[in-house]
């Protein structure tokens, strides 16, 4: 256990100077274009479009929070998505472009911890962006945060985390297999931000878009983060979407390492760690 903790630490260590060794403001500011963006289209359809008061009526009915408050906390959350598909899901895409995936699949470092260690780094740098987006949202945009059950938002989080580590274990394998950089993280992004409900409630979408949403875990993650902000709402309001996620995340993760695995296995049996 203690060689395992001492992976993860050293693999988070080894990110963070990597990372912001070279930290640029620009690249830092670019990071909340389309989420600031997504965010000011919004509040220019709630304000002036649709008229505030007529969304208002029609959107209570699917939902505890208003619209505004709704598209933002969707857009703070989703930072987690991008940092899954798009930074833990290509570690080793990039270990292959640095040439490093040979010495580290040969390497007896554990698979896991390695990649326990890149998700925790992956998971601080979207918190920080969670936040920021928050407090603009808040400040700036106008949500209705004037309340917050912290251990229901804690545990909303958590949960969001532990979720798309399995997804990020699945994108890893396969850019292994097909050598492909964006295609599947663009997918997977698009894919979560339509039917997730992070820019509309599930509900609202049609019959087959229920269905996808179902098997997304951002979509519970979404209800209970949401639920966090609302007066009289607890754990137990959130039992299901908890039942759900924890199912949901244990199959991600399973699958995740399983396919993880075999594919290693199967690049190194037929010498195709580094061909492109």
């Amino acid at each position: 256990m203690k060689k395992q903790f001492r992976i993860i630490i050293s693999t988070v260590r080894y990110n963070l100077i990597a990372f912001y060794r070279v930290f640029s403001l620009t690249s830092f500011a670019l990071r909340f274009f389309l989420p600031f963006m997504t965010m000011a289209s919004a509040w220019i359809l709630y304000c002036t479009v649709f008229g505030s008061e007529n969304l208002k009526t029609t959107f209570s009915s699917y939902s505890s929070v208003d619209y505004l408050t709704f598209v933002i906390i969707g857009q703070a959350v989703f930072v987690y998505i991008y940092a899954t598909v798009f930074l833990v899901g290509r570690v080793f895409y990039w270990e292959r472009m640095g040439g490093t995936i040979e010495p580290l699949f040969l390497s007896p470092v554990s698979r896991r911890a390695y990649m326990l260690g890149q998700v925790c780094f992956a998971m601080f740098n979207a918190t920080i962006d969670f936040l920021v987006i928050l407090i603009v949202g808040t400040l700036v945009f106008g949500a209705q945060i004037n309340h917050l059950n912290f251990t229901l938002l804690t545990l909303g989080i958590t949960m969001t985390v532990i979720s798309l580590f399995g997804v990020g274990l699945v994108v890893n394998g396969i850019t292994l297999s097909l050598r492909d950089r964006t295609n599947t993280a663009n997918i997977l992004t698009s894919v979560f931000f339509i039917f997730s409900g992070a820019i509309a409630p599930v509900e609202m979408l049609p019959e087959w878009g229920k269905i996808i949403g179902q098997v997304i875990p951002l979509t519970y993650s979404l209800k209970i983060i949401r639920g966090s902000i609302v007066a009289g709402m607890s754990i137990t309001d959130f039992l299901g979407e908890l039942v759900s996620l924890v199912v949901i995340s244990t199959f991600l993760l399973v699958v995740g390492f399983v396919f993880l695995t075999r594919m290693e296995h199967s690049l190194k049996l037929k010498g195709e760690m580094t061909v492109f």
